[in-house]
């Protein structure tokens, strides 16, 4: 058997247990768990910043350089969703670029939604991607600083970070009670932030349109977007994996791509990288010709 039992049943207790969390709030909004899904509301946001503007575009891809203070926040947040290190999440990704939709991609689509999705976590790894994975050069993680003290130190990062900052706050600041602070600013944050991140790995890769490279799976879906504040461009960002804006010209719900452009008005971002135009365009016309479609930019809706 090649499913990680132990692993399986604490995700399903966990998903139970966000369920009791959805049934509280329904059936006593109280004011104070009101302020606690709010505050929950605000981590997953910092979260998902960490991951989408920090993991991702600046230590996975290089899109763009930071000032050091800009690092150790996207540092800070990225521990906050507690999605492995960051070393450990851009070797998966770069893994996932390099052999993507293959067996040895981590979460390879071939092998259908529920694995895309979440599957690959509980099942053990294919052969092929283990090997696939330990030929990936990652030691640039390790040369920046803050990088490397998030993963020599992680557990410390994601207890502090992700665990016992959230749940105090509630606490002991509208007074909620410790079960409900931990159903909510722990449980239910993670579970929702682990499904937003994973949606690309999933449905980016199954449903949408590829305007910019039909010859490979990922596509371009604006509803995977929204919540991801603009990852869900993926056609546009495996065509041009370096390009900080992930769509073309940072079109659509693209909050991350305004977020860095105003660190770089304000010097804590440079070097930032988009593909050319004359690029891009060439390639959606061999696109278009290929199949016939008509002049204009799709982003998936």
């Amino acid at each position: 058997m090649d499913i990680h039992v132990k692993l399986s049943i604490a995700f399903a207790i966990i998903h139970l247990l966000v369920a009791k969390c959805y049934y509280i709030l329904i059936t006593d909004p109280t004011p104070t768990h009101m302020y606690t899904l709010m505050f929950t509301n605000l981590l997953m946001l910092v979260s998902t910043f960490g991951i989408s503007l920090g993991a991702h575009r600046l230590w996975c891809h290089r899109a763009y350089k930071a000032r050091t203070p800009i690092r150790i926040m996207l540092m800070l947040a990225q521990s906050v969703a507690g999605q492995y290190s960051i070393y450990n999440w851009c070797r998966f990704h770069r893994t996932h670029h390099k052999f993507s939709d293959t067996d040895g991609d981590p979460h390879n689509t071939m092998r259908g939604f529920f694995f895309a999705h979440i599957g690959w976590i509980l099942r053990q790894r294919h052969p092929e991607n283990k090997e696939k994975t330990y030929s990936i050069d990652n030691s640039d993680i390790l040369a920046d600083p803050v990088a490397r003290f998030q993963h020599e130190n992680f557990k410390m990062c994601y207890l502090v970070m992700s665990y016992i900052l959230p749940v105090s706050v509630p606490i002991l600041f509208w007074g909620e009670n410790y079960y409900f602070s931990i159903l909510c600013a722990y449980l239910m944050r993670q579970v929702m932030s682990v499904h937003i991140t994973f949606f690309v790995n999933s449905a980016a890769h199954l449903f949408g349109d590829k305007p910019y490279n039909h010859a490979i799976e990922p596509k371009n879906s604006s509803f995977v977007a929204i919540p991801t504040y603009g990852e869900g461009y993926h056609n546009y960002h495996h065509a041009y994996p370096n390009d900080y804006q992930l769509s073309e010209m940072g079109a659509g719900f693209n909050l991350g791509r305004h977020l860095i452009e105003w660190w770089a008005r304000i010097g804590q971002a440079y070097d930032l990288k988009a593909a050319s135009q004359t690029v891009v365009e060439g390639a959606k016309k061999r696109t278009r010709e290929r199949l016939d479609q008509p002049d204009a930019l799709s982003l998936g809706f």
